[in-house]
């Protein structure tokens, strides 16, 4: 059953969406946390997302931004009638297609039919992903880190936490998003090897100057020693 993660905050437009999907065995997840959609993106692994442009807190080019980073599962834009340039803005920014409000559900569902079928055909494969922060390189699926000069290889499970920091905003994540998003990716830490595994790539991460930092609020954070 393909899975369909609809980030739109208009309850009767996704309702109404919802209703019809499910008759064609699409399994339908909405946003529940507007700050932390890619986390929400992580935890579900769907197969296509649905995206509005304007959104709660950022707008639906922020989060495409961030996916596309880790994915390249079809992302179909959904944009009001007087917004049609954020439909050109949207494919130039590697939308794989995009519908003008109002619209019938069953011509979105023709579109979601058709982005599978060729996402299915291409594989899902993830990108070879180089992730920044500041002069810093986080490469993913190789697990190492460089500053430019000095490279660094990490565990799985390091590189996996540093993923997590590097794409979180303001590069800062709680103990409880961490645990939980390591273990819908099938990494079962508690808090005591989540602070086992920090302390590690801390002492790692000393070669090329960055830092994870303690916040009161019981997280992690990255800082750059300079």
């Amino acid at each position: 059953m393909d899975k369909i993660l609809i980030v739109d905050d208009d309850t009767i437009l996704v309702h109404e969406i919802m209703s019809e999907f499910k008759k064609w065995d699409l399994l339908v997840s909405t946003v529940q946390d507007w700050k932390n959609v890619l986390q929400e993106f992580i935890k579900l692994q769907p197969d296509l997302v649905i995206m509005d442009v304007k959104l709660p807190n950022y707008d639906g080019f922020y989060w495409s931004d961030k996916i596309r980073q880790l994915s390249k599962l079809p992302i179909i834009f959904l944009t009001g009638v007087d917004q049609e340039p954020n439909a050109i803005r949207a494919m130039a920014n590697g939308a794989d297609d995009y519908l003008i409000k109002p619209f019938s559900v069953n011509v979105l569902l023709s579109k979601v039919q058709a982005s599978l079928r060729r996402y299915q055909v291409y594989g899902k494969t993830q990108v070879n992903t180089q992730l920044k922060f500041g002069k810093y390189i986080l490469y993913t699926m190789s697990n190492e880190v460089t500053d430019g000069n000095n490279r660094v290889s990490l565990s799985p499970t390091e590189g996996n936490i540093l993923k997590l920091l590097f794409l979180s905003d303001n590069y800062l994540i709680s103990s409880e998003q961490c645990l939980q998003i390591l273990w819908q990716g099938g990494l079962f830490l508690d808090n005591k090897a989540l602070r086992v595994n920090i302390s590690r790539l801390r002492h790692k991460l000393r070669k090329i100057k960055l830092d994870i930092i303690n916040v009161n609020k019981g997280g992690y954070c990255l800082l750059d020693q300079k």
